[in-house]
């Protein structure tokens, strides 16, 4: 007997114990209150219950400072929702995104609370795509030909197999009969087109909902086809979802995304999603989307001593206050004369310039002088190997000081822009009218990847 009852009083131990898992983890008051009137409906004792009614109203206390805020007066809200929910886009956390649209729901009200639930199903409709393309291309009996990027340039391959990690395939040029393997996230695979192609029966999970999978899983993965998708199901409480968060969380006029943190924000480029939107955030001819990214050329030539400001230039339309960082990847097309890229405030600049003809490759560093042209730096200059893949790193402390960097090399770190001045992003080509027939090529460069980090000046 007393056995029995020792067994009876550690179940309701645990019957306690559950209930006080309930209430740490909701998320909204209703939560609270259907677990109370469950547990008071159960075979608990007067202490168990008064226990867990003080742990109700702790959880409830902490659930009312995140007090929801007018319908009309929540950009701040979407903008810190947005921020979350762009960190986990372009990744595999479905279920995260899922998790974060429940977790933030509260913090809002009216029409908006339910936009953000909508992002839930969301990260359900999203993970059932990616089941359903790994399952298409793992099918034995399909191997499907796909452009992606080999060794940062454009190739087409038969795909065999992909994970969370790697993509498999096996190359469609002379000699390649093996399978490779590279990582999924730099191979930059054609999602639309692969999914377009993808077996009904693949969408095993929710086999009804196979237009919106595939246009919740483009949009985690920030492809250009999702505002075709977008466009069609206008009227779609999902892309109703979708549309607001992107109006309410811009945060300038651009169409790369960002992400913010006060007065810090990051802008992030992947020009191999071939979204030839992205050009408007840039002012200059000479630019398209191509399988290699952002390509950028200017065949036109100057005069020996021009100054800067008749170079050829592409510039980014936006500028930040310093400290200021920028990253990206490119590859430079073959016979520049000279190839810039480089920061520029107010009048002064300060680029790498890659000199790319047949028989050199090297780079050095370029900065304007006092007359209003350029002049070579005092750092050293440094050698390349043509149609290598280049990563360039550009930093502006807050003082002005530029730190220029290729494949993690130190060019050069001894110039100072005007302080107190927004800095921006330029590319730049000098072909001089006496360059010689082997370097009478368009100078220019691919840029797969770009991002920039700053700070907002005042006006935003």
């Amino acid at each position: 007997m007393a056995r029995t009852k020792q067994q009876f009083q550690l179940a309701l131990v645990d019957v306690q114990k559950q209930f006080s898992d309930v209430l740490l983890q909701a998320r909204h008051k209703e939560e609270v209150d259907t677990a109370m009137s469950a547990a008071k409906a159960s075979a608990l004792g007067d202490d168990a219950l008064a226990a867990l009614t003080d742990l109700a109203a702790k959880r409830t206390a902490e659930l009312s400072k995140a007090v929801p805020v007018a319908a009309g007066d929540d950009r701040a809200q979407w903008q810190e929702f947005g921020n979350q929910i762009e960190q986990l886009r372009g990744s595999f956390s479905y279920s995260n995104i899922r998790s974060l649209a429940e977790t933030e729901s509260v913090k809002f009200t009216g029409e908006s609370r339910d936009l953000v639930k909508e992002f839930i199903e969301l990260g359900d409709l999203a993970l059932n795509a990616e089941k359903a393309l790994r399952k298409y291309i793992g099918n034995p009996g399909e191997h499907p030909a796909a452009e992606i990027m080999v060794g940062g340039k454009a190739q087409r391959v038969f795909l065999t197999k992909i994970t969370a990690k790697e993509v498999s395939f096996q190359t469609t040029q002379a000699g390649g009969d093996g399978s490779l393997t590279q990582d999924r996230k730099s191979s930059a695979l054609p999602l639309k087109e692969l999914l377009d192609h993808t077996p009904a029966d693949c969408f095993t999970d929710l086999p009804a909902d196979r237009p919106r999978s595939i246009l919740a899983f483009l949009w985690v993965w920030r492809q250009p086809e999702a505002d075709i998708l977008i466009a069609k199901l206008s009227n779609d409480p999902m892309v109703k979802a979708i549309t607001t968060l992107e109006a309410k969380s811009r945060i300038i006029d651009l169409h790369a995304r960002g992400t913010r943190s006060g007065k810090q924000v990051t802008i992030t480029y992947d020009f191999t999603q071939k979204r030839p939107e992205l050009l408007e955030d840039f002012v200059g001819e000479g630019a398209a989307v191509t399988a290699n990214g952002l390509s950028w050329s200017s065949g036109k030539k100057t005069a020996k001593d021009a100054p800067e400001r008749e170079l050829p230039t592409l510039r980014w339309k936006e500028a930040l206050l310093p400290p200021l960082t920028i990253t990206s990847q490119c590859v430079l097309k073959p016979n520049n004369h000279l190839i810039l890229i480089g920061v520029q405030a107010g009048d002064k600049r300060a680029r790498l310039g890659f000199h790319n003809i047949p028989t050199i490759h090297s780079a050095a560093t370029l900065f304007s002088n006092e007359a209003g042209g350029f002049m070579l730096g005092k750092g050293k200059r440094d050698y390349f190997k043509a149609g290598d893949v280049i990563k360039v790193d550009i930093a502006v402390s807050a003082e002005g000081r530029v730190t220029l960097k290729y494949n993690d090399n130190i060019i050069s770190e001894d110039y100072l822009l005007p302080t107190g001045k927004p800095v921006t992003l330029i590319l730049q080509s000098y072909s001089p009218n006496s360059t010689s027939a082997s370097a009478e090529g368009e100078g220019g460069m691919d840029i797969t990847s770009l991002s920039i980090s700053g700070t907002l000046p005042d006006a935003h």
